[in-house]
C-alpha cells in the first residue's frame, strides 16, 4: 500500500492529517510548531511525527506528499515535493502567482508520469457531484448563470485576501461544471480591517459560452451562508450546504416562449412546477477527496483536480485581485 506524508498539520492539515490516518495509508507527519508535534505525537503515537521536512523526502517509503502549511509555502514545499520524486497534493490555492503556478505546472510536465492533485475540495462532495450530473445528463438544460455565496464571520487572514481564502473554492467548482473557457473577470472588493487584504469580495466571471457566474465572498459578515444556485432553461438548482437534510433541491421552474394565441403574437410565460430532492448517498468530502488522490497513485491517472485546473483557478483569482486594483474588466 503506498504511504503518504503530510506536510502542516495545523487548522486544515489535521483534518487531512485524520483522514488519510483513518484510511491507513498514514506514514508521517511535519510540522514546525513544537505544539503541534506534540499534539499529532498524542493523537497518532504510532506515526512518525518530526519539524524536519527533509526526513520526509528522503523516506523511500513514502509515496506521496500532502502540502497543507501555509499559502504562501505551499510552492515551495511542493516544488520540492516534485523533484524529490514524490507524488503531490497540494491545498488550495496551489500558490499564491501565476508565475509560481506555471513553474510548477512545467514540473509537472517535464516528469510527466507524477501525480499532482490540488485540494478543490467541492469537486468531491457528494452533493455537487450529483449537481455536476443532472447538468450533464440534461436535466438543467443549457446554463444561463449561476451564482454563489461563501460568506461568515472569520477566519481573517494577514496575507491572502479574501478571493484566495474562499472564493476559490466556487471559482474551482464553476471552471469545472460549465464546459467553456473563462473569457474575463471582474471584481469589487473592500479591505476595512487590513489595508491591501480585501475582507469582502463580489467577483463575476464570463464564459466564452455567454454563462455568467458571480461569487460574493466575505469573512465580515454576521451569517453564515455556504449557498449555490444554478439556472438552467429547463429546470434550476440549489445547494445550500449547510442544510441539516435535503441540501440540493431541483426546481422546476423556468421562462419559455408561450404559442401565443389567434390574435395575440407569443410571449414569454412563466412555468411553475414540481420541487425535486435527489435522493443522495451522502460521504465526507475530505476522505472522497484523500481517496481519490491514493487512487491516482496507485492507478497513475490523473487526478480531477489537476495540476492545469490548479493553474486555471489561480490564473481567475490574480486576475480577480487586478480587476480589483484597475477597477476594470480584464481579460484572460
Amino acid at each position: 500500500m503506498n504511504k503518504v506524508a503530510v506536510i502542516g498539520a495545523g487548522n486544515w492539515g489535521k483534518n487531512l492529517v485524520r483522514n488519510f490516518y483513518e484510511l491507513g495509508v498514514l506514514a508521517a507527519v511535519c510540522d514546525s510548531s513544537p505544539e503541534i508535534i506534540e499534539k499529532m505525537k498524542g493523537l497518532y503515537p504510532d506515526i512518525k511525527v518530526t519539524d524536519d521536512y527533509e526526513e520526509i523526502l528522503k523516506d523511500d517509503g513514502i509515496r506521496g506528499v500532502v502540502v497543507a502549511t501555509t499559502a504562501e509555502e505551499h510552492f515551495s514545499a511542493a516544488m520540492k515535493a516534485l523533484k524529490s520524486g514524490k507524488d503531490v497534493f497540494v491545498e488550495k490555492p496551489m500558490t499564491t502567482s501565476v508565475r509560481d503556478a506555471e513553474a510548477l505546472a512545467n514540473e509537472v510536465a517535464r516528469r510527466k508520469d507524477v501525480v499532482f492533485m490540488v485540494g478543490h475540495l467541492l469537486l468531491y462532495h457528494p452533493v455537487l457531484n450529483e449537481l455536476k450530473a443532472l447538468y450533464k445528463n440534461g436535466d438543467l438544460g443549457n446554463i444561463y448563470y449561476l451564482y454563489s455565496q461563501r460568506v461568515n464571520l472569520g477566519k481573517i487572514r494577514t496575507i491572502e485576501n479574501v478571493i484566495w481564502s474562499l472564493a476559490v473554492h466556487d471559482v474551482a467548482y464553476f471552471i469545472a461544471l460549465v464546459p467553456s473557457r473563462v473569457k474575463s473577470v471582474d471584481c469589487q472588493g473592500s479591505d476595512f480591517l487590513q489595508k491591501g487584504i480585501q475582507d469582502i469580495a463580489f467577483l463575476n466571471i464570463y464564459f466564452d459560452n455567454g454563462v455568467a457566474a458571480h461569487i460574493h465572498a466575505s469573512w465580515l459578515d454576521p451569517l453564515k451562508i455556504r449557498r449555490m444556485t444554478i439556472v438552467g432553461d429547463k429546470k434550476m438548482a440549489v445547494f445550500d450546504e449547510l442544510a441539516s437534510e435535503n441540501q440540493l433541491k431541483v426546481y422546476d421552474k423556468g421562462v419559455a416562449m408561450g404559442k401565443g394565441l389567434e390574435l395575440y403574437p407569443p410571449s414569454l410565460e412563466i412555468r411553475k412546477g414540481d420541487v425535486f430532492v435527489p435522493e443522495i448517498r451522502m460521504e465526507e468530502p475530505l476522505k472522497a477527496e484523500c481517496s481519490h488522490f491514493l487512487d491516482c497513485i496507485a492507478r497513475r491517472r490523473r487526478p480531477l483536480s489537476d495540476i492545469e485546473q490548479g493553474l486555471n483557478v489561480v490564473r481567475i483569482l490574480d486576475a480577480s485581485d487586478r480587476a480589483i486594483k484597475s477597477a476594470s474588466m480584464v481579460n484572460l
